[in-house]
């Protein structure tokens, strides 16, 4: 199905090139196709939340004595934490994990942005969000027929990615991944000549968890390109781009079917694996509470049951079909078990505070 809205990913790690190429993609257009016909627009995450914010989530995080290495389970320790370069970015947006639930929300309001962006460009339908939308101006929406979004983060996370699909099918438009595959040497290697550098500890936790997209396991990741460093990477990422226009989404007729393929996929084996992981977070949320509570009002016996009873509820709701984020639903690897753990966590601590 034909469609006017591209929405483009850049995918990988910092360094990798995905910025540069924005601007190439742009330039490209400027110089060589019609700009009336065609809009391209480059939304960078690191200009759509300043790094003063950064710094600001960041020391916010520090004050309420939470450590970013504690959420990167040790590997960066301290230096995740600190600075680099002359305009250092304090700490990267894609330690979300370290960051806490307000940088959490700062992605989440992007998110609503270009939600609402989108269904603008679909529909003609505007509001104040598309007017206030960073680097986009009225009069230039109004100049093309056809639209290509480049979103410039590094979406390491497929969940990070899958929203933004669910986002396109939503208002039926195109969904289409770029996915600049570069190894650990070379991203360290270009991070370390840029003005402003992510810390390397930052960079290596991202090379270890980075979900690369795949196509023959995901199907919503069928339009993907990827891009090796060298020549052709341009030409080969504005035709996919260009051809994505064809391949505009069918949105889902109502959310029952969208459940009832979740429900399919969270197998039994899932709920194994949530179970074995369950465990070990109970373990450490008892000692977490015993360490925070008067055992004369709630003796750690009380404690052990009430957290034992949100696993149960947690595995039930499991074996009942209780919605699980797309990818995490259909297994459970080594590649994204932390992020399993990371939700099952958040679903066991909702249950106790309730």
């Amino acid at each position: 199905m034909e469609t006017n809205v591209v929405l483009v990913l850049l995918v990988g790690l910092p360094g990798s090139g995905k910025t540069t190429l924005c601007r190439a993609l742009k330039t490209h257009h400027e110089e060589l196709h019609d700009r009336g016909r065609l809009v391209v627009i480059h939304l960078c995450y690191d200009d759509l939340i300043p790094l003063s914010v950064q710094r600001e989530f960041a020391e916010q995080k520090r004050t309420e004595g939470q450590q970013c290495g504690e959420e990167l389970k040790g590997k960066e320790g301290k230096e995740s934490c600190k600075v680099e370069g002359s305009k250092d970015r304090g700490v990267n947006k894609d330690m979300t994990d370290g960051i806490g639930d307000d940088w959490k929300s700062a992605r989440r309001k992007i998110h609503t942005q270009v939600d609402q962006f989108v269904q603008y460009l679909t529909t003609g339908k505007a509001n104040s969000g598309v007017v206030n939308f960073p680097s986009v101006s009225l009069e230039e929406l109004g100049s093309g027929s056809k639209f290509v979004i480049l979103l410039d983060d590094n979406f390491y996370y497929r969940s990070m990615r899958y929203e933004y699909f669910q986002l396109a099918r939503r208002h039926s438009a195109a969904f289409c991944q770029l996915y600049l595959h570069c190894s650990m040497e070379e991203a360290v290697l270009h991070n370390d000549m840029r003005e402003e550098r992510v810390p390397t500890g930052v960079l290596t936790a991202m090379a270890e968890r980075m979900q690369a997209p795949q196509a023959h396991m995901h199907v919503w990741e069928a339009n993907t390109c990827v891009l090796n460093t060298g020549v052709g990477q341009l030409s080969e990422a504005w035709n996919a781009v260009i051809q994505s226009f064809q391949m505009g989404l069918l949105p889902l007729q109502d959310r029952e079917k969208e459940v009832a393929e979740a429900r399919q996929r969270c197998s039994e084996s899932v709920v194994h694996q949530a179970d074995l992981c369950l465990r070990a977070i109970v373990k450490y949320l008892v000692k977490e509470k015993l360490q925070h509570v008067d055992k004369r009002s709630e003796p750690a016996s009380q404690v052990a049951a009430r957290i034992n009873a949100a696993r149960q509820a947690v595995l039930a709701g499991l074996r009942a079909g209780a919605e699980v984020p797309h990818h995490l639903a259909e297994s459970v690897t080594q590649v994204n078990k932390h992020e399993f753990e990371t939700f099952l966590e958040a679903e066991i601590k909702k249950i106790i505070s309730e």
